[in-house]
């Protein structure tokens, strides 16, 4: 039976509206995804749509071409991989956002595997990808035009801060230059396969595209672009070669541009200190100490992983650069760290798998098929090189990009076309229904809150009191316990009531979200400074006992942790001077150097404590005193403190293990 039997799903009714709703949820991804779980709900909520329109197609007997083993295998063992092992990470929220790309590429996927043997007569396909180059190219022409607020979506406490920004569809400038990079090279490659005056339409966007990435404020595309070039000419010369035609143009086109980017390159290298910029160029913000971060991480959990986008709180502790590290800027890394081998190997060998499928592919001589087959090999290989650089695929309109290519390289097109088996169909069904089970969950989790955060954005837009922000982000927490927008919150609400029943309201509220991620150092500090405001020193300093690594106490690069740390020591301290003197001068001692240096290092709001630097200051002579007199008194320290006050605790941070 061929699948020309009963209606073939992609050139149907269902087909296309599928499609439609398929570029509206493409461009919504680049619109309003960030950083934060919440900001996945409105995609996840649009994605149940396309996706229940594919399963009502199957069901009404629709066609499709027969499923390779591969793909079967990646969609149903990998996709099943990567959303089990979402469901056992520690990190919830960050896990459920993962879960949401893995869904989305499963559905982007399987769209490219569905639009691949479509006739397409009326450029659907280039309207789609024009279109959206166009809206990219007007915000960023919107935004250049005066200071626009974020995006509608796009999170407001994060530690993403470069993904919170106005830029264009993206809230991130390197994945606006990456869209439009991989856009063009898409283009151009489509572009030169088809040739004649078919072709135009393909020129016009690459042309436009490759432009614009120029104007991103990145120096991405000063590299991409060349190289997009180079990747469709390659992928030119090899289908036309694949087609048996004379393939002389693209040869001398590709080696051309080949020696051209030697001769940069060695022109670079020998100028004096030119090799020092391109190595700093390539470890701009810290991409090298980064990857070293996330081998140690996979160390800890070598085989799955340490849990989906865990990279982040397993290198906090261990980091010595001033910014958090939010990603580690090497996917495969991040993938190593966060996934395992396991994980490691799935993506390394679905990249080599849809490369030769795509291959295979290219010899096909059915009408636009072999131009459309190249230009998915040519996105495909520009994402997957973009990969080792930067956080790419945690952007999930990017993700769809290099998920559609890799089902258009996985559909078949060698004649003649056998439809998907009874039983086959069946199995896409039961893929179809469980996606979709897992899109209305995660959307009940998180677009309620993607609806709540609305009033919070105007109210900073506006810059009101703290108060009415306090009350505003209430509503979030009361139903998204993520620990950043907790930590948000308790923050607020302390500064905008500080009492005792606002501190014990915090502890309670902290309690909750660590419990959604244990790990979150920031949401231990600042419990640990509300139980010190309590009078409940012995607590605190056990919650502090949370930042301990091997080797002491978390690095000060990013948060005054040892500075925050002796404070609290030296409030205990003091409260014990009169009942406990030989207890409050083991304190006092091991407060006092740990508060060398804050003053010049830190400015006063980055302390919890909220002390300036005179008050700091005087602190220290306050202490320095103190010690004098207890000693004077006959006190003898005491460091019974330091002990372990639970069986596998470790001891008092301050000491080396």
């Amino acid at each position: 039976m061929g699948v020309s039997d009963g209606f073939r799903i992609s050139e149907s009714g269902y087909g296309r509206l599928a499609a439609l709703l398929l570029w509206v949820v493409w461009v919504c991804c680049m619109a309003t995804h960030g950083a934060q779980a919440y900001s996945s709900g409105l995609s996840c909520v649009l994605l149940c749509l396309p996706v229940l329109v594919i399963v009502v197609a199957l069901l009404r007997g629709g066609r499709l071409v027969r499923v390779p083993a591969a793909m079967w295998f990646f969609l149903v063992a990998g996709g099943g991989y990567f959303l089990v092992r979402c469901a056992m990470s520690y990190n919830v929220y960050d896990a459920w956002n993962e879960a949401a790309h893995v869904l989305a590429a499963m559905v982007f996927y399987l769209a490219g595997f569905l639009y691949a043997p479509s006739k397409d007569g009326k450029g659907r396909l280039l309207v789609a990808v024009g279109v959206a180059v166009l809206l990219q190219v007007g915000a960023m022409a919107v935004v250049g035009m005066g200071e626009v607020p974020s995006p509608v979506g796009r999170p407001l406490f994060s530690l993403e801060g470069t993904m919170n920004a106005a830029h264009s569809l993206f809230g991130y400038k390197n994945f606006t230059a990456a869209f439009l990079v991989v856009c063009g090279v898409f283009s151009l490659t489509y572009a030169l396969v088809e040739g004649g005056r078919r072709s135009l339409g393909w020129w016009a966007v690459a042309v436009v595209a490759f432009t614009a990435s120029f104007f991103c404020s990145s120096r991405a595309p000063w590299m991409l672009v060349p190289l997009a070039v180079a990747v469709a000419c390659c992928f030119w010369l090899l289908a036309r070669v694949f087609a048996g035609r004379s393939a002389v143009a693209a040869g001398v086109c590709l080696a051309v541009l080949v020696l051209a980017g030697t001769v940069g390159l060695s022109v670079l290298l020998a100028q004096d200190g030119g090799a020092d910029r391109l190595a700093h160029w390539l470890d701009s913000h810290d991409r090298l100490y980064l990857s070293s971060l996330a081998l140690d991480a996979r160390e800890r959990a070598p085989w799955f992983g340490n849990g989906a986008r865990s990279f982040v709180w397993e290198a906090l502790p261990m980091s010595w650069t001033k910014y958090a590290p939010n990603y580690a800027h090497n996917e495969y890394l991040q993938m190593f760290a966060d996934y395992g081998l396991a994980g490691c190997v799935l993506l390394l060998a679905a990249l080599v798998v849809h490369v030769w499928m795509g291959l295979q592919r290219l010899g096909c001589e059915e009408g636009r098929r072999p131009a459309l087959v190249a230009a998915a090999m040519a996105g495909f290989a520009m994402m997957a090189l973009y990969a080792g650089l930067d956080f790419v695929w945690h952007s999930m309109g990017l993700l769809a990009v290099a998920a559609f290519c890799a089902g258009v390289m996985a559909a078949p097109c060698k004649p003649p076309l056998r439809a998907e088996s009874k039983a086959g169909r069946s199995v896409l069904l039961g893929v179809g229904a469980a996606v979709l089970a897992g899109l209305v969950f995660l959307s009940v989790q998180l677009f309620p809150t993607w609806c709540r955060q609305w009033g919070y954005s105007e109210l900073v837009d506006a810059r009101v009191s703290v108060q009415s922000r306090a009350a505003a982000l209430s509503s979030v927490v009361a139903g998204y316990k993520d620990p950043l927008v907790v930590n948000e919150y308790v923050r607020l609400l302390a500064e905008a009531s500080p009492s005792v029943s606002t501190w014990e309201a915090g502890v309670r509220r902290l309690d909750e979200s660590l419990a959604f991620n244990p790990k979150y150092l920031y949401n231990a500090v600042m419990k640990a400074d509300l139980l010190d405001r309590l009078g409940r020193f012995r607590e605190a300093e056990s919650v502090h006992r949370r930042l301990h690594v091997p080797g002491g106490m978390v690095h000060n690069g990013i948060y005054p942790w040892r500075p925050v740390y002796a404070l609290h020591l030296a409030d205990w301290g003091m409260s014990l001077v009169k009942s406990d003197p030989n207890a409050a001068l083991s304190l006092l001692q091991s407060a006092l150097p740990l508060m060398n240096g804050m003053v010049d290092g830190w400015a006063p709001a980055q302390s919890q404590l909220r002390m300036t630097p005179a008050e700091e200051r005087r602190a220290r002579e306050m202490l320095q005193t103190t010690i004098w007199y207890l000693k004077t008194a006959g006190a003898v320290p005491d460091g019974a403190w330091k002990a372990s006050m639970a069986p596998g605790e470790q001891g008092a941070l301050y000491q080396r293990r």
